[in-house]
């Protein structure tokens, strides 16, 4: 079921027509587009607007609230033992704080119908697929890539990546569908197309394999079979094509033992591929790497592991702010107890069986790979989205009352 109500009648509801639901919904996924602090901005200005901004701190339990403080004074104790940057440290807690509290109020009114939300997401994904085509049409692009109105062309992938993932989950050809896979091609964004595998995986070979014990042979010969025929075909094509999007998996691939690399080995490489690896080396050459070194301090660990006294190169410090990728960020700041903690969340509440849930794991997935912002690009909207259709949720009916995010 997608249709789902997230409050029981003990809760006032916030009477919308038809018209203000539409809107609601394509100002907060045009705000997602915008860089930083503009999100925020206009999901607190329309709660205030609704009268609903007493509730974002009413909705904040005091268990929640004692899980926070302890997390505060124990990573400050690790930023001050570190002698790291304790205002970079602040800003983050108080920014994840507010799109904490304000999301949790605001999700449910944004997904009070997840059929509608997601009819409004396809059409504003459509819209910018139309815009972005003939931007890159018309010379706008990001070299050669496709970027919309997003601004980066792994941006504009990932943003159309749940809608490409509803087409497939629900075998849609239409005109919609075809114009967002088209830019969602040009995009040439390597993270989103290995994300949007990983959900294939998920939604049809994982339960073929293991739900099903017939014939269990066979299907594994099949898949052995595809594989190979994949692998082939992607050595063929690697071949004949000069194509720099298959020299970034070329290129990562080589350069995946970074522990017997140096940093100025990671040079050689082309510059997503530079910063991925260098982030990474970075995260795993951190202090504390059971409780990391600290929200916000990925920058201090990158300056004083590879100084930039000693590297003159021209790529050096790509993506040291937000080490590229979340899964690298969140090793580097939270260590291994955050990675586990990451991946409980995930597995915890996976449902193949919502498409809502697969499209948010989706995006989610692509910014474990790329995009190391906590806060930007909709990230709080998928998250939400996602803990709100797990299959828990789904079969209660009752997705904002349980405050166990």
């Amino acid at each position: 079921m997608l249709e789902s109500r997230f409050f029981y009648t003990t809760y006032q509801n916030w009477t919308l027509t038809q018209d203000m639901k539409k809107w609601l919904i394509y100002i907060t996924l045009a705000c997602i587009t915008f860089p930083y602090y503009i999100e925020f901005t206009v999901i607190t200005l329309i709660l205030i607007a609704g009268k609903k901004g007493k509730e974002i701190f009413k909705n904040l339990s005091s268990k929640e609230f004692c899980i926070f403080g302890i997390f505060i004074v124990i990573e400050s104790i690790i930023v001050l033992n570190l002698n790291y940057d304790i205002k970079k440290f602040s800003e983050q807690i108080l920014l994840l704080f507010l799109f904490y509290i304000t999301y949790k109020t605001f999700s449910k009114y944004l997904f009070k119908d997840i059929t509608l939300f997601s009819k409004y997401y396809l059409n504003f994904t459509t819209f910018l697929s139309i815009y972005s085509i003939i931007g890159l049409a018309l010379g706008h692009n990001q070299g050669g890539r496709a970027i919309g109105f997003v601004g980066e062309a792994g941006d504009l992938a990932a943003i159309l990546l749940p809608s490409i993932i509803y087409y497939i989950y629900n075998k849609k050809i239409n005109y919609k569908s075809i114009i967002t896979i088209i830019d969602f091609l040009l995009a040439l964004s390597a993270a989103s197309i290995l994300a949007l595998i990983i959900i294939l995986f998920i939604i049809y070979i994982y339960p073929l394999l293991f739900n099903n014990k017939k014939n269990i042979t066979r299907k594994w010969i099949y898949i052995a079979g595809l594989i190979t025929v994949a692998l082939l075909g992607f050595k063929q094509l690697n071949k004949e094509s000069d194509s720099q999007f298959l020299k970034r998996f070329q290129d990562t691939i080589q350069g995946l033992d970074i522990t017997e690399l140096d940093y100025k080995d990671l040079e050689v490489f082309n510059a997503s591929t530079y910063a991925w690896l260098t982030n990474i080396k970075v995260a795993i050459e951190a202090p504390y790497r059971i409780s990391g070194t600290g929200l916000g301090t990925h920058k201090d660990s990158y300056e004083r592991l590879n100084p930039e006294t000693f590297n003159s190169y021209r790529l050096y410090g790509l993506n040291k702010d937000d080490a590229y990728s979340i899964a690298t960020r969140i090793y580097s700041e939270l260590g291994l107890i955050g990675l586990i903690v990451l991946i409980c969340f995930i597995y915890k509440n996976m449902n193949r069986q919502n498409v809502g849930n697969m499209m948010a794991l989706g995006y989610l997935l692509n910014r474990l790979i790329t995009g190391g912002h906590y806060t930007t690009t909709g990230m709080f909207l998928f998250l939400f989205l996602y803990y709100y259709t797990n299959k828990k949720n789904t079969i209660k009916n009752d997705f904002h009352n349980n405050s166990n995010i």
